[in-house]
């Protein structure tokens, strides 16, 4: 396969190995070098370029990449157009969509989206303007609770609230920097949280964390990790969390209550760091790359059935051309609107019949 890599930094070398060990090839990108094209054509020739220095950007050729791997770590918006660009307009495979990374990126998006779905989480009451603080935390079964921004990754934005000065000190400070807050019941979990790594419908390996502090877990906040084997309940759990949003690809941190162990959706990491890979000794990133593998593999084999009987694109081109120069009409079969994007993309000039 050759893989294109959607990446807001320099992509790990746990990434990188995995492709080479799998003979595969791959060219990374970040989102704010890419420019989009979207046409003005029925039929959707839409294109994408990278900025290179040159009086040209350089035109991608998207029928050259089997699939997109995604590493946006705060991409922002426009990340997120150029992925939905690639997979939705262009139809090159993703694990992840737009949509899913958006929704896993926002607390209070993910905490109704797994609510939707019917799995746990914390109590959470989300506020714009928090006026009636007492309200706000007997909603969530009374102190001590957790105050948490919408936004944020490695333990940021989140507070343990003792008491309901502090919380409304808290509250009131944020909202008067125009931050949104939501508040959260507090999972009594022993001062642990587990990272497990979802890739389709499997857990590939899962990290338990420790806090310090009996709080925050996070690796990056000091948190203490080792591998763990969970439940298949559990395990179930967090492959449904993951579907849940949209993504066949991600880290989800869950809590296991003390009190009748109960698991609970903590958040949804669409661009889970390596540290699991150092503590759990497995490198993630080659599951992830098998599991591009089989949907490649299942794409090929479908087209191939699909085709059966049918005229091939190639020859439905050439009779086109041949059409066109007798003056006949060229009519587009619409099974072909894909392959027409890819070909427009790589610089096919459907109208004209021209390689451009």
């Amino acid at each position: 396969m050759n893989i294109l890599i959607l990446s807001t930094g320099k992509p790990s070398k746990y990434l990188t190995d995995a492709l080479t060990e799998r003979n595969h090839t791959y060219e990374c990108y970040a989102p704010d070098e890419l420019y989009l094209l979207v046409s003005d054509s029925v039929n959707g020739y839409d294109k994408l370029f990278a900025e290179n220095g040159q009086k040209e950007p350089k035109k991608l050729h998207l029928r050259n990449f089997d699939a997109v791997m995604t590493r946006l770590g705060g991409g922002g918006e426009y990340g997120l157009t150029v992925l939905s660009h690639i997979t939705e307009n262009l139809g090159i495979y993703s694990a992840q969509s737009a949509n899913g990374i958006k929704t896993a990126s926002n607390k209070a998006w993910t905490s109704q989206a797994v609510s939707k779905a019917g799995l746990r989480s914390p109590v959470t009451i989300f506020a714009k303007n928090p006026v009636n603080i007492s309200f706000l935390i007997k909603a969530v079964g009374g102190l001590p609770c957790v105050v948490k921004t919408p936004y944020g990754s490695q333990g940021t934005g989140v507070v343990k609230m003792e008491n309901e000065q502090q919380t409304k000190a808290t509250l009131e400070l944020l909202h008067g920097k125009g931050i949104d807050t939501l508040l959260q019941k507090y999972i009594e979990g022993g001062g642990k949280d587990y990272r497990v790594i979802v890739i389709g419908d499997k857990v590939i390996c899962t990290m338990e964390r420790s806090s310090k502090d009996g709080f925050k877990a996070n690796l990056s906040q000091g948190g203490d990790g080792k591998s763990v084997e969970l439940s298949q309940e559990y395990k179930d759990f967090a492959v449904k969390a993951s579907k849940a949003i949209g993504l066949d690809f991600s880290g989800v941190d869950i809590m296991i209550s003390d009190k009748g162990g109960k698991a609970y959706l903590i958040e949804i990491n669409s661009n889970p760091g390596t540290g699991s890979i150092d503590i759990c000794k497995h490198n993630w990133f080659v599951d992830w790359v098998k599991f591009l593998e089989s949907k490649v593999a299942s794409k090929s084999n479908t087209n191939q059935n699909n085709n059966q009987g049918v005229k091939s694109f190639a020859q439905w081109l050439n009779d086109g051309a041949n059409d066109a120069r007798q003056g006949k009409p060229c009519i587009i079969p619409t099974d072909y609107n894909k392959e027409i994007r890819l070909a427009y993309s790589n610089g096919w000039d459907m109208e004209n019949k021209l390689k451009l």
